[in-house]
């Protein structure tokens, strides 16, 4: 018998969460979302608890839910830093070019009459 070492583990994990992720953004739903629960599953099942991709895949199962039953109490912390680090460089021209933030202006405005 071949004895699995950790590291295989986490590299056949990581692809079963990066293919999950992909899965969950495609259509159909009604195909897709099925199998990327699958993927997301068998993450939760390999990986220790300590490991990042395990809260991230439990994370992403309770977003896909039927019936949404499992909450959550509040997202995992890799996921809110990866969001913001994305955000972070488009956060200021969605502010003010696409939402037209005009706020702190017009209470200078405001101010100086």
């Amino acid at each position: 018998t071949t004895e699995t070492s950790s590291d295989d583990i986490i590299f056949v994990a990581t692809r079963e969460y990066r293919i999950g992720l992909m899965l969950r953004k495609l259509q159909p739903v009604e195909t897709c979302r099925p199998k990327a629960r699958a993927h997301l599953q068998r993450v939760v099942a390999k990986i220790p608890r300590e490991h990042q991709y395990f809260s991230l895949s439990q994370f992403w199962l309770a977003t896909m839910e039927e019936g949404g039953t499992q909450v959550l109490d509040r997202c995992p912390k890799d996921y809110v830093i990866g969001l913001y680090a994305t955000f972070a460089q488009k956060f200021d021209s969605l502010l003010l070019d696409k939402l037209s933030y005009k706020t702190p202006t017009l209470l200078r405005n405001l101010l100086e009459q």
